[in-house]
């Protein structure tokens, strides 16, 4: 394969990556590009699976931990309020209900990551206890949901012939392209190879043209010396063979002549001895 179509088929790879990537509060990309969830702190394989993740348990369980180390890290409330502290305190858990349906829709809240000074550090060890006793779970094999996202197998079934199925169409689109690529770079291997036959085509013929140039340069040479009386070597040695030749023809039909006439002499005598032999009886 050549450097072109490797470079063409880099190409295209980076703009559907480019192309695919999730925008979400929870999604975020390391340095080496992989998609990793925030809250569950483990890598997804691919952007197909990203929306069952979200709907996992494993999720879910995660978005409740953090609810429940936030709930603790709040401090606890006065025994005795005044009415607009009380006030105050309906609006915050009407606020509460709010941040607790935006969690289950999977976004987090405004303050989500917020930390006041009187607030302590968030224990990630806790999280990081969960998540590590599932990253296990999460490692199937590239363009699979791993077993158990579901709490409904048709669900999942669902979930995986899809998955299945985009990732066949992304393969054949991918072999289309790099045959096309392929039948790009052999055109261009036959029209390279054409050219080059045309051009030893036209060397031989030039050197024909060369060579029959001489030839009638020669003819004409010698056309002009005949004209001229001027003989040279050559035409003497030409004529010297062709009266050779000639002579010896006139030799051979001389012989032939001299021994059909001797022939027909014998036989002539041999009739009249016969004759002879008649006359006698």
């Amino acid at each position: 394969m050549s450097s072109d179509v490797r470079r063409l088929l880099k190409k295209q790879k980076l703009e559907r990556q480019n192309s695919s990537r999730i925008s979400h509060p929870f999604a975020k990309y390391d340095d080496t590009g992989r998609l990793i969830c925030i809250v569950c702190k483990s890598p997804v394989k691919n952007e197909n699976v990203w929306q069952a993740h979200l709907g996992s348990n494993h999720h879910k369980e995660n978005i409740e931990k953090l609810k429940a180390l936030k709930q603790q890290k709040r401090p606890a409330a006065e025994p005795v309020q005044t009415e607009p502290q009380q006030k105050r305190v309906r609006f915050e858990d009407i606020e509460l209900s709010d941040e607790e349906e935006e969690e289950e829709d999977g976004h987090l809240p405004a303050d989500f990551f917020d930390q006041n000074a009187t607030e302590e550090p968030m224990d990630e060890d806790t999280v990081e206890d969960g998540v590590e006793d599932n990253v296990k779970e999460m490692t199937v094999k590239p363009n699979t949901i791993p077993a158990g996202f579901f709490d409904d197998p048709e669900r999942e079934a669902k979930a995986q012939a899809a998955a299945q199925e985009q990732a066949k169409l992304q393969l054949e689109k991918e072999l289309n392209e790099f045959q096309e690529a392929m039948l790009e770079v052999a055109t261009e291997s036959q029209q390279q190879d054409e050219e080059d036959d045309e051009l030893l085509y036209a060397g031989r013929n030039e050197d024909i043209f060369r060579e029959q140039a001489l030839l009638d340069a020669r003819v004409q040479r010698l056309k002009q010396m005949r004209e001229t009386g001027k003989v040279t070597r050559e035409e003497r040695q030409d004529e010297g063979l062709e009266r050779d030749e000639q002579l010896r023809k006139d030799l051979k039909k001389s012989l032939q002549y001299s021994l059909s006439k001797k022939k027909v002499q014998v036989t002539q005598s041999v009739f009249d001895d016969d004759e002879d032999d008649e006359e006698d009886e």
